[in-house]
């Protein structure tokens, strides 16, 4: 366990596979637990609300704050199935709201060829020679 402080007042604690677990400082207390395959599964803040999540691979699925009933969760988190959390959120279902996420759809980029992690000069700085009909270069 290492206690790392972040200000005079403010120390974090992690456990031995680098999880922050505990956190106490100025803006109050917080705990994390973690399952088996490193997922937090619970959050607790001191004096507001313990918050439990459910995971379907290493997507977070629901969440319930302070013993929220089964069939009621806090927030529930939809995908389109094609990524995880940080691709495939579609939307957030939560204190009788739907909140949509919409994705970037400009193209990730290739390691093997720089320039195309440069998504605005659209063919390749070679606007004479090279076309981009389909709009993803």
């Amino acid at each position: 366990m290492t206690v790392e402080p972040l200000s005079p007042s403010n120390f974090m604690t992690y456990d031995g596979e680098n999880r922050m677990t505990a956190f106490q400082g100025i803006g109050g207390a917080a705990s994390n637990t973690y399952d088996g395959n490193g997922l937090r599964v619970v959050k607790s803040v001191q004096g507001g609300a313990t918050t439990v999540s459910i995971y379907s691979g290493s997507s977070v699925i629901a969440e319930y704050d302070n013993g929220a009933a089964a069939g009621a969760p806090t927030r529930e988190y939809i995908y389109n199935g094609a990524g995880g959390a940080a691709t495939g959120l579609l939307a957030m279902i939560g204190g009788g709201a739907t909140t949509y996420y919409h994705q970037d759809h400009l193209l990730a980029g290739d390691p093997s060829d720089p320039q195309l992690w440069n998504r605005y000069p659209y063919g390749r700085n070679d606007p004479i020679d090279v076309t981009d009909p389909s709009g993803k270069h």
